[in-house]
């Protein structure tokens, strides 16, 4: 296992000794060298499952073992956190019946216009993933929101950094306010 940016084992890149990994249901931890062995393997195809371990991850992805001695390399990237909440802002002497909707709320996230992940929040309305370094889009999905709700301000800019944690601007949504019509009367 290797950390680094670009999946190959490059100079300068730095193994990744006494970090757990996750095969087919199976845990390892690697030795010194960043390596661990799985013998008597029967031939097929064998998942990793995505890790996060001191402020590095791996991705989830699939390995064919198809010969007696099979070597492969497990990239790790450079992690940080996200995270982020909505709220609402509404008066509710203006609006019918309303009852806040926090939890399962869609936040998509891109990288140079490419969708990296969905994140969605919970009952509280706060939503928490982990993304390798660099910079991000975190977009409101629209559709997720009740009906006569709305977002001004879908998308927020943020660069994640390794190790730390990156906290979203909260997304505020309104509430359609009902109309009322007025008659006066005069005197």
């Amino acid at each position: 296992m290797i950390k680094n940016t670009n999946n190959i084992y490059d100079e300068g890149d730095e193994v990744a000794s006494d970090y757990f990994i996750t095969m087919n249901n199976t845990s390892f931890k690697t030795d010194k060298n960043g390596e661990f062995v799985y013998s008597s393997v029967p031939f097929g195809i064998y998942k990793i499952k995505p890790t996060t371990q001191g402020g590095w991850f791996t991705t989830e992805r699939k390995y064919q073992v198809d010969t007696y001695h099979t070597n492969f390399e497990i990239p790790l990237h450079q992690s940080g956190t996200v995270s982020g909440k909505i709220k609402y802002d509404y008066d509710p002497k203006k609006v019918l019946d309303f009852d806040p909707k926090t939890g399962g709320i869609v936040i998509n996230i891109f990288q140079n216009g490419v969708f990296v992940q969905k994140a969605a929040t919970d009952d509280f309305g706060n939503f928490t993933t982990f993304l390798q370094t660099g910079t991000y889009e975190v977009i409101l999905s629209e559709n997720s929101l009740l009906p006569n709700t709305y977002c001004d301000k879908t998308t927020h800019n943020i660069t994640v950094e390794a190790g730390k944690i990156t906290t979203v601007p909260a997304f505020v949504i309104g509430v359609k306010e009902r109309k009322m019509n007025i008659k006066r009367f005069g005197s």
